[in-house]
C-alpha cells in the first residue's frame, strides 16, 4: 500500500498514529505530497480527484481517501480494534466527525491568510470558522 501525505496534514497525521497504533507502519509506503487549492499539481489526484490528502492505495481495491475511511480501513484490516461496537460506535464517529470539522476550519482560516491577498481577505468569514471552533470546543468540554 502507498499512503499520499505531507507532514503537515493533521489528517494524514491521523493515519499515520493509527498505523503506529495498530502496527501496520512498516506495510505501507509513504509518498511525500503537498499542494493546495490553487496548487493541485504535486498531489495525488488521479487517486483522489478532489486533490486532497490523505490518499491510500492498495492492491485489492480501489484507492481510499478521506482520513475517516482510511483508518476505519486500517483499523478492520488490523482486527478492528480502535473503533467501539454497538451503540458507542456513533458517538465515536460523532466525535470524530466534530475533530474533523474543527480541523476543517482551522485549515480554511490557514488558507485564507495565506492564500488570499490582505485587501481581499473577508473577516467576517474567518470570524465564522473561528465559531465553529469554539462551538465544537464546547460542545466536546461539556460532552454534548
Amino acid at each position: 500500500m502507498r499512503l499520499y501525505y505531507s507532514k503537515t496534514s493533521p489528517f494524514a497525521r491521523k493515519v499515520l498514529v493509527l498505523l503506529r497504533e495498530t502496527g501496520q507502519l512498516q506495510d505501507v509506503e509513504l509518498v511525500a505530497a503537498a499542494g493546495s487549492p490553487l496548487d493541485a499539481s504535486n498531489m495525488p489526484t488521479t487517486h483522489n480527484p478532489l486533490g486532497k490528502i490523505p490518499a491510500l492505495t492498495r492492491a485489492d481495491g480501489p484507492a481510499l481517501f478521506d482520513s475517516r475511511v482510511i483508518c476505519r480501513f486500517l483499523d478492520a484490516r488490523a482486527g478492528g480494534q480502535l473503533y467501539p461496537s454497538g451503540a458507542r460506535l456513533w458517538y465515536c464517529l460523532t466525535l470524530e466527525a466534530m475533530a474533523d470539522g474543527i480541523v476543517d476550519a482551522a485549515i480554511l482560516m490557514v488558507y485564507e491568510a495565506k492564500l488570499r491577498p490582505n485587501e481581499t481577505r473577508f473577516e467576517p468569514w474567518i470570524a465564522g470558522q473561528w465559531s465553529k471552533v469554539t462551538r465544537a470546543l464546547d460542545a466536546i468540554e461539556t460532552g454534548e
